[in-house]
């Protein structure tokens, strides 16, 4: 992996199943890769443009938040 941040998006259903398992992959042997989460309701409504927007929106405030 090249970047350095990623930001992993699932929903409350997959997210206790595989979420853990996804992060240990992404950082393993990489402690330069910082990773976040965003863990939405599930159901169709929540997979749209507006949801869209405003996970970009949060990507770009993360270190302004002091949270990446």
């Amino acid at each position: 992996m090249h970047g350095k941040r990623v930001l992993v998006v699932t929903n409350k259903t997959v997210a206790p199943l595989y979420l853990d398992k996804v992060v240990d992959a992404l950082t393993r042997g990489n402690p330069n890769v910082s990773v976040e989460s965003v863990i939405l309701p599930d159901g169709e409504q929540y997979k749209d443009m507006v949801g869209l927007v405003g996970l970009n929106w949060l990507w770009c405030l993360l270190p302004l938040l002091s949270i990446a």
